[in-house]
């Protein structure tokens, strides 16, 4: 079992020094498990939060576009870029969505080559075979770190409003109380345009 404990033992070692397990290899097993199933329970909860979160985004998205319609000059500018706000935090649900569910893949993966590498140092297979599942698991738990990282990466963007050309103050405050520059001061991006047409679409 000398090889054994040289490789698998390295492999776990690698994993411990992220998942903080404990000394023992049968512990760090036992607690990689639990890590891993608490991993999938906390992203199952956030998964669903962001669903609810996507509802109430495409829900104010709707009041907003109403209120867009019937707005002019000023208010009707604010509102487009409250619009364009609401896009971009649905934009990022949608991004959030595609990561939870490739986490989930990624940990039900390293899920089941735990359960293998278990199931294997249990029945005594060769060490070769033993050696190649830990290897396995290694780069699966590497695949759920990645996805981890681009979570994370996704929460900390942040909003930026479209650049604003500068412009006649004088000018413009001449084009609003004559309402010439409606169309040109609260212009809708093609995408928000496009979100709004697919919300109408599915009422």
């Amino acid at each position: 079992m000398g090889i054994f404990f040289e490789t698998i033992g390295e492999i776990l070692a690698k994993l411990a020094t992220w998942l903080r397990l404990k000394p023992s290899e049968e512990d760090r097993l036992k607690e990689m498990e639990e890590q891993l199933a608490s991993a999938r329970a906390d992203n199952e909860d956030r998964l669903d939060e962001l669903k609810k979160e996507a509802v109430r985004l495409e829900n104010r998205l709707r009041q907003q576009h109403q209120q867009y319609k019937q707005a002019r000059g000023a208010t009707k500018r604010i509102i487009a870029r409250e619009i364009e706000l609401t896009v971009r935090e649905l934009d990022r649900t949608s991004g959030r969505e595609k990561i939870l569910t490739s986490s989930l893949e990624k940990i039900s993966i390293a899920q089941a080559k735990l359960q293998e590498l278990m199931a294997a140092r249990a029945e005594g297979v060769s060490e070769d075979v033993i050696d190649d599942i830990g290897l396995d698991l290694q780069e699966a738990l590497e695949a759920v770190r990645t996805t981890d990282r681009a979570a994370i990466n996704l929460e900390r963007e942040t909003y930026e409003p479209p650049q604003r050309t500068p412009v006649d103050v004088e000018q413009q405050v001449a084009e609003l109380e004559r309402g010439e520059s409606e169309e040109n001061v609260a212009q809708l991006s093609p995408e928000a345009q496009r979100r709004l047409k697919e919300l109408e679409e599915e009422e």
